[in-house]
Order: C-alpha cells, then structure tokens, then sequence
C-alpha cells in the first residue's frame, strides 16, 4: 500500500498511457496534436491566456488551452495525459494556487514522466509567477529551463517567453 502511495503518479501515468494505447494506435514520437501544453492556476487564467492567444497567432503555435481543447466528456485526468502526451512542449505557470491546486500538481507530474519517457528534461518548461514561493525548490530543481514573471515588466517577460519558445520548438 506505501508503494502504491509513492508512486501514485507513475502508477496513473502508466494507466493513462496504457489505456489509449489499447484504444488508439499509438501515435510515433514527433506526431504531435499541439506545440505547446498551457498548465496554469484557473485562478490566474486571464493573466496569461489573452497573452498566450496573442503570442499562438504571432507565432504560428498550436497551444493546448484546457477550456478550448480538452474533450468534454472525457475524464480530466485522460485529457491531461493526452495533452502532455500530444504535445512538444509544456509549460507550466507555476504560482502559489498552482502549487495548491491537485489537477495542476498532477499536469506537472505527467509533464515529467514525459520527459522522461521521451528521455529529455527539455519537455517541460517552468514559469515562476510568485518568485517568493516556498517549496519551489522541489518544481525548479528537477529542470533546466525556466523563467520569472515580472508582474512589473510584462512586456520583458513575454518577449523572453516568445524568445525562449522559438529555441525550444
């Protein structure tokens, strides 16, 4: 019973991913639905998804946005593993409503299995919006990219955000 506690994520992972592989053939790595899976705290949902609409049209991206994209009557856990699964990249605006929020928690846990399933850390993009979090250390310091929003700055942090995607896509 511990096992299954500490793995919980991996476990859940691994029925979603098994679960469409029964269903659907399996996509090859590289055939991807989205350019980009948005996680973000539905509390802070009109900070960046305007931005984000802007900056997808601007670049010629296909972001996967929850209330555009998901699937409606397919349990939220499936869509969230698709999505990751779909998609080249995630990026995930990390906030203190993040942090509390168990669906977010549970799209960064899948971001990372896929980064890891894939066999790269660059899957996963982190965005910091409160830079005072506490118990970020346990987000940031399993990656190598990530970046701060400047809530002061926008304009600064958006243009380091559309540099940072055309490297990484």
């Amino acid at each position: 019973m511990i096992k299954c506690l500490r793995y919980r994520w991996k476990l859940r992972y691994m029925y979603y991913v098994g679960k469409r592989k029964i269903f659907l053939e399996y996509d090859r790595l590289g055939d991807y639905h989205f350019d980009v899976f948005v996680s973000y705290a539905e509390s802070e949902r009109q900070l960046f998804i305007p931005s984000l609409r802007m900056l997808e049209k601007d670049l010629d991206l296909r972001f996967c946005i929850h209330s555009r994209d998901f699937m409606p009557g397919v349990i939220i856990h499936e869509n969230i593993t698709n999505a990751v699964h779909y998609s080249k990249q995630t990026v995930c605006f990390v906030s203190k409503a993040f942090l509390k929020s168990e669906y977010c928690m549970y799209e960064l846990q899948m971001a990372k299995m896929e980064g890891i399933r894939r066999g790269t850390e660059d899957a996963l993009l982190i965005v910091l919006v409160d830079g005072d979090i506490e118990d970020l250390h346990r987000v940031v310091n399993t990656n190598r990219v990530y970046l701060e929003y400047n809530k002061d700055h926008p304009e600064e942090f958006w243009n380091a955000f559309e540099h940072t995607l055309r490297e990484i896509l």
